[in-house]
């Protein structure tokens, strides 16, 4: 029986949407007038945001000075004791913050003065590695940046 539906449904010849009229109050009136109401609303144009290029995110110091945790202040400040230079002075000058952390570690780490360490990187533009090296007294060649 409901194959027979199917064909006969088929089997019907369509009409377009702008040909059917509302003569009756029968609900497949309704129905179909409804559907054909909703597809033949005009489509309102999308407006399209020009997608905004993503810039690298570069860490830089605010105003110069790189911001530390209080740990980190602690560190700094008891690897500075006895030394002339300033907590704002050891701050100043690094490229980013893990560079003045890992100065910090090797510092702290290998009993290495801080100012000197500081000297090194921000003055002669060298790798902490480098600046340690030279710091110990090793006899590598420190590879400076350009």
């Amino acid at each position: 029986m409901r194959v027979l539906l199917l064909f006969a449904a088929l089997a019907v010849p369509a009409m377009p949407v702008a040909a059917q009229t509302k003569t009756g109050t029968s609900t497949a009136t309704k129905s179909t007038t409804t559907r054909a109401a909703k597809t033949t609303r005009t489509a309102t144009p999308v407006k399209s945001v020009a997608a905004i290029p993503a810039e690298p995110v570069i860490e830089l110091p605010v105003d110069g000075k790189i911001v530390l945790g209080n740990i980190m202040k602690m560190r700094l400040r008891s690897l500075l004791i006895g030394s002339t230079m300033t907590y704002d002075e050891a701050v100043t000058g690094w490229r980013n913050r893990s560079q003045l952390v890992a100065a910090i570690d090797a510092a702290s780490y290998r009993s290495l003065p801080f100012p000197a360490i500081h000297h090194e990187v921000v003055a002669n533009h060298m790798f902490v590695v480098d600046a340690v090296a030279v710091v110990r007294g090793a006899t590598a060649a420190p590879i400076a940046l350009q």
